[in-house]
């Protein structure tokens, strides 16, 4: 009688994993998708996530690094620097790039400067702009330089209302340098540029 009892138990066990899908996770292989993974062979989902709205620049990248690509936000950040809205505020912070350290393109940047900000380029500018322009503010001070290259580079203007003092190949290389309101350009002889409080 018990061995009928536990032969009874058994198959209700085997009956009831069977219909709730309890199999063994292992026993189906992993299909081998050769380095690309479902979703990348699945395509798009059935309900696509909503348009984000357009960033006012197609592509903004910080020492390699795309914070937008494409108009779009990549999600990703960088130290010191913060993003938002085509205004990018830096605070405190040295950067040496060999690629450049600050790169925009197709749209307008406000670059915010807070506390002591030294930006310097090898073999590249620091900051460089195409088919924008870039107005530097903030109550901190810029310094920026490149061996072997312009330090700022723009196909737009440069526009600076804070403290600023670039040295190049040239210093800047841009369609016009202009200071705001209650600033000067008071040096801009090709290699040194320098703006300050008027």
């Amino acid at each position: 009688m018990k061995k009928a009892l536990t032969i009874a138990l058994a198959l209700c066990m085997v009956l009831a994993l069977a219909a709730c899908g309890g199999g063994d996770a292992d026993a189906t292989p992993t299909p081998n998708y050769d380095g690309s993974t479902p979703t990348d062979l699945l395509g798009p989902s059935p309900s696509p996530t909503p348009a984000h709205d357009p960033e006012p620049v197609d592509e903004l990248i910080i020492n390699g690094v795309h914070l937008v690509r494409g108009g779009e936000l990549t999600g990703v950040g960088y130290s010191d620097f913060d993003y938002a809205d085509g205004v990018l505020t830096v605070s405190d912070v040295t950067v040496q790039g060999t690629g450049g350290v600050i790169t925009v393109s197709g749209g307008d940047l406000e670059i915010v400067v807070s506390g002591e900000v030294t930006l310097a380029g090898e073999g590249a500018s620091a900051i460089r702009g195409d088919d924008s322009n870039i107005t530097i503010t903030g109550d901190g001070t810029l310094n920026v330089s490149a061996t072997d290259a312009a330090a700022i580079d723009l196909s737009g203007s440069l526009s600076v209302g804070c403290a600023l003092t670039a040295v190049g190949d040239p210093a800047c290389s841009s369609e016009s340098v202009s200071a705001l309101e209650g600033f000067a350009v008071t040096v801009n002889d090709g290699a040194n540029l320098t703006v300050a409080a008027a």
